[in-house]
C-alpha cells in the first residue's frame, strides 16, 4: 500500500488549491500570511485568510443595548474592510468564538 492510500493527509503540493490563514494583525499571523504567499505561488494554490472577532463577554448576559449592537455591527464592518484591502489575499471576517469560527474555516482549505 503506497503512503498516500495509507495517510490521506499526506498529499502533493498540486493538490493544494487553497492555503488558509487564521489572521489577526499580529507580528505571528503577518509572518504566516508571508509563508502562504510563497506556497501559493510554489502550488498556484490561494490564499484565504479569516479574522474572527470575537464579541464582547457581556454580550452572553443578553443584556446588550441596540446601540451596542449597532458598534459591534460597525467594528465587524472595520475588520472586514481591512481583511479585503491584504494584497493577493481572499479575506474575511466573522463574529464569534475563535475555535469555533476556525475549525469551520479549517473544513474549507486544503492546508
Amino acid at each position: 500500500m503506497r503512503n498516500r492510500d495509507r495517510r490521506p493527509w499526506l498529499r502533493r503540493a498540486a493538490d493544494t488549491a487553497d492555503i488558509g490563514v487564521a489572521y489577526d494583525g499580529s507580528k505571528e499571523s503577518k509572518a504566516a500570511l508571508a509563508i502562504a504567499r510563497q506556497l501559493a505561488t510554489q502550488t498556484r494554490a490561494s490564499v484565504r485568510a479569516l479574522q474572527v472577532v470575537s464579541p464582547p463577554t457581556y454580550v452572553f448576559t443578553g443584556l446588550v443595548p441596540t446601540e451596542m449592537a449597532e458598534s459591534m455591527e460597525a467594528v465587524l464592518e472595520n475588520v472586514k474592510t481591512k481583511m479585503e484591502e491584504l494584497p493577493g489575499v481572499e479575506g474575511e471576517a466573522v463574529y464569534g468564538l475563535p475555535g469555533q469560527g476556525l475549525g469551520g474555516f479549517s473544513n474549507q482549505v486544503d492546508l
